[in-house]
């Protein structure tokens, strides 16, 4: 886990259903959804299998995202930044320890989270952050 950043930005790809890359995904092969429903839930026996289904993996994401929005402060306090960006499918949060508020400027239909990274780095040269951690998943 990174640590000790100024601001922290968490991107995650988008699993859409009949998308450029969701023939690729079909060709790579596909496994049986199985529900993640909250942080408790019981990590997954078999975990390649696991991510071999996007709506799982868009599952764990929504939960991921929701955690961090609903212990913030908790958070930013265990990755010791000011600030956490989240960036998912239909997600654009920036999260403080004041509030978690939405962050649309950063909003794009990329389905890729390395290709949504070219707009976090602009957005954080424009905003003049020196010391910034980009993660993505």
């Amino acid at each position: 886990i990174p640590s000790g950043y100024a601001r922290i930005d968490i991107t995650a790809d988008c699993y859409r259903d009949y998308s450029i890359k969701y023939a690729a995904r079909e060709k790579r092969g596909n496994s049986s959804k199985i529900i993640v429903g909250s942080v408790k839930s019981k990590v997954p026996r078999n975990l390649s299998n696991f991510f071999a289904n996007g709506e799982n993996k868009s599952q764990l994401i929504k939960l991921t995202f929701s955690y961090i929005k609903e212990n913030r402060l908790a958070c930013l306090k265990l990755l010791n930044c000011e600030e956490v960006v989240l960036l998912g499918d239909c997600v654009y949060e920036r999260i403080t320890p004041d509030k978690s508020e939405n962050f649309e400027r950063l909003k794009s239909d990329h389905e890729e989270a390395d290709t949504k990274l070219t707009f976090h780095t602009m957005d954080v040269l424009a905003m003049s952050h020196s010391n910034v951690c980009k993660v993505s998943f």
